[in-house]
């Protein structure tokens, strides 16, 4: 029986870890989508995240050292991906199924990804605001070229 209950618990937890690689393929699949759509005007907010591309590798490493820096426990963490994972784990063995929990789950999990999003703005915006005139033309000119071709 308690072979059975590992078993179940280590094939949920890969289960999770599958779920989210699916989730974040798909997000970036989507947001990539979005991002090279040249018709119409709307594209999907996807943050910062695509500009980045056009920062030197020592602008990326100087924004990741300042969020090592930053996370005040806003961000998530493991502590929290088990807390996330236990209460959703928690409310799918309800009988009958707490939705209750399960959106507080996800609820909170979306409030620590905002925040986590709000840290890696504030180091960019420093980040840039420590570039010289010269360096944030060049970074301008890399950002432009794409949508002049």
């Amino acid at each position: 029986m308690q072979n059975e209950a590992q078993g179940t618990k280590r094939g949920l937890k890969w289960l999770l870890i599958g779920s989210l690689a699916l989730n974040m393929v798909l997000i970036g699949l989507i947001g990539g989508a979005g991002l090279k759509s040249r018709q119409g005007s709307a594209r999907m907010d996807v943050g910062i995240g695509p500009i980045t591309q056009f920062l030197t590798p020592d602008d990326r490493k100087a924004i990741g050292k300042s969020l090592r820096g930053r996370n005040d426990g806003r961000g998530p963490n493991r502590r929290d991906d088990k807390a996330f994972s236990e209460a959703l784990v928690n409310a799918l063995r309800a009988d009958p199924f707490d939705r209750g929990a399960a959106e507080a789950a996800i609820s909170q999990r979306r409030e620590r990804g905002r925040n986590a999003g709000e840290l890696v703005e504030a180091a960019f915006l420093d980040r840039l605001a420590e570039m010289s005139l010269d360096a944030r033309e060049i970074l301008a000119k890399r950002i432009e070229a794409p949508r002049k071709r």
